[in-house]
C-alpha cells in the first residue's frame, strides 16, 4: 500500500513530531487527503504520520491570531504565499 506525504518547510515537520504544532496552515485546500493517513516530511526526513481533518477557510487576520497553534510567522506567510488572501487551517491527528 502506498501512502502520500505532505511536505512542510523545516522546522514545521519537527514541530508536529514534538507536539508543538496543532494545526497546519496552507494556502490550498487538499480535499483528496482529508481523513487519509499522510506522512509528514520536512527537510530530509519523515517526522510523523498524521490524518488531516476537515479544513476551515480563514483570513490572514484570523490566521495571525493562531500563530501559537500553527507556528508560522507573518513574514513566512507573506514570503511563502505573497498573493494569498485566504488560507486553509487543517486540524490533524498524529497517528505515528
Amino acid at each position: 500500500m502506498s501512502m502520500h506525504a505532505i511536505y512542510l518547510i523545516p522546522p514545521h515537520g519537527e514541530l508536529i513530531a514534538e507536539g508543538e504544532k496543532s494545526i497546519i496552515l496552507k494556502a490550498k485546500k487538499f480535499s483528496d487527503y482529508i481523513d487519509t493517513p499522510l506522512y509528514v516530511a520536512s527537510g530530509d526526513y519523515v517526522h510523523a504520520k498524521i490524518i488531516l481533518r476537515m479544513p476551515q477557510e480563514i483570513t490572514l487576520s484570523e490566521s495571525m491570531s493562531k500563530v501559537g497553534e500553527h507556528k508560522i510567522s507573518l513574514s513566512e506567510v507573506r514570503n511563502w504565499w505573497p498573493s494569498a488572501s485566504t488560507f486553509w487551517e487543517y486540524p490533524f491527528e498524529v497517528v505515528e
